[in-house]
């Protein structure tokens, strides 16, 4: 084609971004994106912008070339244009000099997609814009200076603008549906921040973190009131830290001391007034123990070995609606809770075992839970072979009474108990022994029966659905389990 403004031995099709200017910073030469290539290309006499005699469209794809044409423009440079079968524009404009100075390619949805060259200072900028007006924006200079912009709109029907200086420095704005400010936030390049947030209660969150990690966070009601929260996090030789958060009358509420690892001993204080020690291991498993103000247990040891945090959340709370007396009676007598992925996951050598009382073929790997004397360690897993376990609370009761019932030193096994039992078995029909047989075995049946009743009388036994049949199967039972755990120390 003929082309009114490129420098002689130089065609439109050959100019590129990376020609002039070149830029030292190479992990951006991507946004110059190469070639820009004459959208006109052939087809045009390159003046008035009408096609060839005779031209005909480029077939060379799916989404070939369907009509190209070039004009000139007032600054004596010219543009050209291809339109494709998909009804899409790309354009190319040149100056008078025969540098291409911008690249355009329009999507019949109204989105598009441009790149454009300024050339007194040689600086790039590419804009990627969605059909909904959502877009992205970068600006690069000759020395390597990137700067950016976006706009998005967010699911709720507001949106969030951003932009990030040459320094680093990142500004976000979010608005809700309405147009009101809800999150406003200034960050720098070293990771410190500035942000206030707007919450659902129409309180407001003032942020304010620095570089280590230290923060103070300022929450202000509907009504004006603040509260101040402080972290100091104090960074140590070799790479470990320690860090205080203080409530608004400057106690200590919060002591962690980060090893170089990544692990971290952790100590909170809580509203009753006890504390609660958390030491996190490296490999994100972890161990935890609430003590009083004399530093004498009040709970089981609770351990997380496998489990995702969502899970041990809810077996800690399970565990948390035990009996205040039982949970001490549990860490005086030194019992562990073990939150596991799964039950073999966390105790490699039950593998392929098959757990006392259950039918030949089964495994640990088909249960949720068990209780390991030797070890004083109650387990209770988030999956089984079968799947996820929903049976999170009955099994923390079931297998805290087994605790218990080792804690007491075996109630299961005195004269009362058995003559308690013997009596509800007694009584049973055919039918109700054969229903009942995993708690009337003859080796171990008054163990399983003392940790089911005692999981019934505090909340429900491992079968949620089972409780009035437990009920109403071993009443004299659970007269005796429900007077023992009477005479244990409030």
């Amino acid at each position: 084609m003929e082309s009114t403004g490129p420098k002689k031995g130089t065609t439109s099709g050959d100019v590129s971004f990376n020609e002039k200017p070149v830029y030292p910073n190479q992990q951006y030469a991507g946004l110059s994106t190469g070639t820009m290539t004459d959208a006109g290309g052939g087809g045009s006499d390159g003046v008035d912008g009408k096609a060839k005699k005779g031209a005909t469209p480029d077939h060379s794809g799916p989404d070939e070339v369907m009509l190209r044409s070039s004009k000139k423009n007032t600054d004596g440079g010219h543009t050209d244009s291809s339109t494709r079968m998909s009804g899409s524009i790309d354009t190319t404009t040149f100056d008078k000099s025969g540098q291409a100075i911008k690249n355009r390619t329009d999507n019949p949805d109204k989105s598009f997609s441009e790149q454009t060259l300024d050339p007194k200072d040689h600086s790039v900028k590419v804009r990627e814009q969605k059909a909904n007006g959502d877009f992205s924006e970068t600006n690069l200079t000759q020395d390597g200076k990137v700067t950016s912009k976006s706009h998005v709109t967010n699911p709720d029907g507001g949106f969030t603008d951003t932009s990030v200086g040459a320094d680093g420095k990142t500004e976000t704005t979010t608005r809700n549906k309405a147009g009101l400010v809800t999150d406003r936030k200034s960050e720098n390049a070293d990771h410190s921040y500035t942000e206030r947030k707007l919450n659902p209660d129409n309180s407001t969150t003032f942020h304010d973190q620095k570089k280590d990690g230290s923060y103070v966070e300022t929450l202000t009601d509907k009504n004006g009131t603040s509260t101040t929260v402080h972290t100091v996090n104090d960074i140590k030789d070799g790479g470990g830290s320690t860090t205080e958060t203080t409530d608004p009358s400057g106690n200590v509420v919060r002591d962690r001391v980060t090893r170089a690892d990544g692990s971290y001993f952790e100590t909170t204080k809580n509203k009753d007034g006890t504390t609660t020690q958390h030491d996190q291991k490296k490999n994100l498993e972890y161990s935890e123990t609430t003590v009083n103000d004399k530093g004498e247990r009040v709970g089981p040891v609770v351990e997380v070995k496998g489990a995702s945090e969502d899970f041990a959340e809810k077996v800690k709370a399970d565990i948390a609606q035990l009996p205040a007396s039982t949970k001490k009676l549990l860490a005086d007598s030194g019992a562990k809770f073990l939150i596991a992925g799964t039950l073999v996951g966390a105790m490699p050598e039950l593998e392929g075992k098959r757990p006392p009382g259950h039918p030949v073929g089964s495994t640990y790997a088909d249960i949720e839970g068990s209780y390991f004397p030797e070890k004083r360690t109650a387990v209770v897993a988030e999956y089984t072979s079968s799947g996820p376990s929903n049976r999170d609370a009955g099994a923390v009761r079931h297998e805290g009474g087994h605790a218990v019932d080792h804690a007491l030193d075996y109630p299961s096994n005195s004269p009362e108990f058995k003559a308690a039992y013997d009596k509800d078995v007694a009584a049973m029909s055919p039918e109700t022994k054969l229903r009942e047989q995993y708690l009337v075995q003859a080796k171990g049946g008054r163990s399983e029966a003392f940790a089911e009743t005692f999981a019934a009388i505090n909340g429900g036994p491992a079968n949620q659905s089972q409780m009035d049949q437990i009920m109403q199967t071993y009443p004299n039972t659970i007269d005796y389990v429900r007077k023992r755990m009477n005479e244990v120390p409030q």
